[in-house]
Formats: structure tokens, C-alpha cells, sequence
């Protein structure tokens, strides 16, 4: 959006709630926040000027769970995904003014603080959701990858750039050996009485 790349910036990672309390004390030129940050930079005045789908970066929400459980315990797993992703058809099924009471009760028990009905109806059409066969379809390879393995090496390659990494982790996240679909596959299949 400004003509800029990488190399003509210097990035310094930090938690929202301190970059924006930085920021507020004059330090940086720009930066880069989520919800609930962006409602709060906005009471401040600032103003948006790319969102992260402007700059071709995409920030995959991921359900992780502890490997040696998920491999035990793979009903359990899928029983989860199930009702997760009824939640998921219900909310795409669902008016954004229709979810933003309950939405609303949501934030304020998340963050302890308030959000106006406006912000809700926002901030849930700007993070969209993604039925089964959506999220089965971002695993399915093409080319030798997926789209959310690309996504999430574009990802690790960033930290890598902006040295949060260290080779160790760099080398084990590249694998991405952890990423998978079984789960999500085993949703289709029919359910066990």
C-alpha cells in the first residue's frame, strides 16, 4: 500500500497491548494490530490503511491439540469437531446482527471489555469461518503442497526473516509434519452409536 517491502522497514514483534501503548508514546511510524486492538487505535484516531488480506498474507486460526492425546483419544477428537463445526454452519448460516448479542457477551468475558454492537457485526464479517468441506479443501494437495501448508510456510519464513527463530525451531516448523486433515476426514465418516 505505501511502495515499501521488508527491506525498507524494521519490524519489532510485540504483544498488541504494548505496541499499541508504544505507539501511543510516539514510537513507530505505523503498526500492525487484531481485534480488539484495531476498535481500541480507532478511538484513537488512527487509521486503518491495508488490511493483512491486502498484503497477500493470509493468518490461518488453527485447533491444535496434544499429539500422543488426538492419537489415543481420535473419537474424542472428531466429537469435538463435530459440534465445532455445527457452530460453524450455524454462524454462516446466521445474520452478523443476529450473533453480535452473543457475540458481545462473548468479547467482554474474553477481554473484560466492552464492545459497541457496531464492532461486533464488523468483527465477526471480517473473520469469516469455514465449513468442512472448505477447510478439508485448503488441506488438499496440489503441486506438492496445500494451500494451508503454503500459508503456513509464508508464515514461518516471515519469523524466520525477522529473526524470532532459531534453527531448531526453524528446522521443525518447516516440516510441518504436525499439520494434518485425519481428524477433519473422520468428521465425514458416518458417527459410531
Amino acid at each position: 500500500v505505501l511502495g515499501l517491502n521488508e527491506r525498507d522497514i524494521k519490524i519489532v514483534d510485540m504483544q498488541p497491548s504494548e505496541a499499541m501503548k508504544a505507539f501511543a508514546e510516539g514510537q513507530g511510524d505505523a503498526i500492525a494490530l487484531w481485534a480488539p486492538q484495531t476498535f481500541e487505535a480507532e478511538k484513537l484516531g488512527l487509521k486503518t490503511i491495508a488490511h493483512s488480506s491486502d498484503c497477500n498474507a493470509r493468518q490461518p486460526i488453527l485447533l491444535v491439540a496434544n499429539m500422543d492425546y488426538a492419537n489415543k483419544h481420535k473419537g474424542d477428537i472428531v466429537a469435538f469437531l463435530r459440534v465445532y463445526l455445527r457452530s460453524v454452519d450455524m454462524m454462516k448460516k446466521t445474520p452478523a446482527e443476529d450473533l453480535a448479542d452473543d457475540y458481545m457477551r462473548f468479547y467482554n468475558a474474553w477481554t473484560g471489555k466492552a464492545m459497541t454492537r457496531e464492532e461486533a457485526i464488523r468483527d465477526i464479517k471480517d473473520h469469516p469461518v469455514y465449513a468442512l468441506d472448505q477447510q478439508l479443501a485448503m488441506f488438499k494437495q496440489s503441486y506438492g503442497t496445500s494451500e494451508l501448508r503454503e500459508w503456513l510456510h509464508d508464515i514461518v519464513s516471515f519469523q524466520n526473516e525477522t529473526g524470532e527463530l532459531d534453527r531448531r525451531d526453524l528446522a521443525r516448523l518447516e516440516r510441518l509434519h504436525y499439520v494434518t486433515d485425519i481428524y477433519l476426514k473422520a468428521v465425514k465418516e458416518p458417527a459410531k452409536k
